[in-house]
Order: C-alpha cells, then sequence, then structure tokens
C-alpha cells in the first residue's frame, strides 16, 4: 500500500516493487532457471482465482467440461479390443463401472465426471479417494478431492514419496507403496484408503507428483487482463477521474 505522504518517487518505486514480489511469491511457483526462460508454474490456488474470476476462461473450461459429461466411462477389453461401457457380472473388472455410476451417497456420476474434467484442465492434476475393507479389496466409495487441498512430498530422485490432504474430511498422509504385481499406490495405513493422481505432463520434473496447469503458459496474459479489468473498475469508482 502507497501511503500519500511520500512524495518522494524512489520510496513510492521501492514501495511497488516489494509489493510485486510478495504477490509473485503467492501466486506463481518458479522453475528452474525461471529468470531465463520464463517458465512459471500456476499454482492450484491461484489457478482457480483466475477460473472464479476472468470469464472467458470459466466458459471455455465449462464447455469442455459439458461434452466431457455426456462420454461413457469404458474398459478395454485387452484381448478383443472391445470397448465395455456397462457392468457385466461375468466380468469382475467392469465393476468399476457400477461404482462410478454412483461413487458415493453425496455425488452423481455427473457431478464426478465435471469435477474431475474441471479440476484437471484448470489445476494440471486431479485426485480421487477410495475407501476400502483393505488394500486389497474393490473400493466401495469413491471421493474427488480438489488439487487445491493436496500438497507432496518428494525425495532426492524426486520421486513422490507422500501426498498430504491438508484439510476436509480425509486430511492425512498417504504414502507411496509398491505392491507385487509392480503397481504403485499412495495409501493411509490406518484407513486402508487410497489415493490416486491424474496429471498432465510437467515440463518440471519427469517424475514429478503434481501436473502443469494449461493456465501457465498465459499466465503473463491474464495477468495483463486482470491488471486491465481492476484498473478501469477502480477509474469508474473514482468518477473516471485518475488517482491524483
Amino acid at each position: 500500500m502507497l501511503s500519500i505522504e511520500k512524495k518522494n518517487q524512489f520510496s513510492v518505486t521501492q514501495s511497488q516493487s516489494y509489493s510485486s514480489i510478495g504477490a509473485s511469491e503467492m501466486i506463481i511457483q518458479p522453475f528452474s532457471d525461471a529468470g531465463r526462460f520464463g517458465w512459471t508454474n500456476v499454482r492450484a490456488s491461484a489457478a482457480w482465482k483466475y477460473y472464479k474470476e476472468i470469464s472467458v476462461i470459466r466458459d471455455a473450461v465449462d464447455l469442455g467440461a459439458d461434452a466431457f459429461v455426456t462420454v461413457p466411462y469404458a474398459i478395454r477389453d485387452n484381448k478383443t479390443q472391445e470397448l465395455i461401457t456397462q457392468f457385466d457380472p461375468r466380468i469382475p473388472a467392469t465393476k468399476i463401472l457400477q461404482l462410478l455410476e454412483k461413487p458415493n451417497q453425496d455425488i452423481t456420476e455427473s457431478e464426478f465426471k465435471k469435477a474431475q474434467y474441471t479440476t484437471y484442465q484448470v489445476t494440471g492434476d486431479t485426485f480421487f479417494l477410495t475407501t476400502s475393507l483393505s488394500i486389497d479389496s474393490e473400493p466401495t466409495e469413491l471421493y474427488y478431492i480438489n488439487s487445491n487441498l493436496v500438497s507432496d512430498t518428494n525425495n532426492n530422485d524426486d520421486v513422490t514419496t507422500t501426498y498430504h490432504i491438508d484439510s476436509g474430511r480425509f486430511r492425512g498422509r498417504y504414502v507411496r507403496k509398491e505392491l507385487e504385481d509392480d503397481r504403485v499406490i499412495y495409501w493411509n495405513k490406518e484407513t486402508s484408503r487410497q489415493l490416486w493422481v491424474m496429471k498432465s505432463f510437467n515440463p518440471d520434473s519427469f517424475n514429478s507428483g503434481r501436473g502443469l496447469s494449461k493456465l501457465a503458459s498465459v499466465y503473463f496474459e491474464i495477468e495483463q487482463h486482470s491488471g486491465v479489468s481492476k484498473h478501469n473498475n477502480a477509474i469508474l469508482r473514482n468518477g473516471v477521474r485518475p488517482a491524483g
């Protein structure tokens, strides 16, 4: 915030610089060599802010989500290459299709699909949590987890070892576990819940536990659009008179 008493040009410039740095650190997470190449990784919280405040972004994402909802889930038969879209009691693997029709008591299939698609497009990744009786048993419920509530921990090889759900009813640590059939899962031992992630390619690291938001490539354009809108609104609120 600038003080009216500060009329010295250097003081004003310095205050703006500190404010700009603080805002930048809250919105973006720089990659290595960010200063040289200008790469930015938009945080999930900032990506959702853009989605809520800029109509063209929301309209574009929602248009895709409306189309995605109409596409049925399917399982491919590796032998016949047939796509199976309905539960078949003769094929145990298709039981997941029955679960997806009603993932849990609080959400419908259409709502689940829309949340999944929208989160993936806006933030670059989306998370699912399954509840089951044990680590090897079939899932009984499936929940969508907002990626804004998830953080991750990596080891020295940049492999994600733990995902953390930081708030909500499923808060806790989901630790990486390699199974005998070479599958990798993230699970909470105390509750037998598993956390699944679907993420986009992220150039920061091939093994990174987080995807790259599609908004990262238009970060500067978004900031310019937002800045112009805020400037124009401020002018209108001030009776079309520039601040003195």
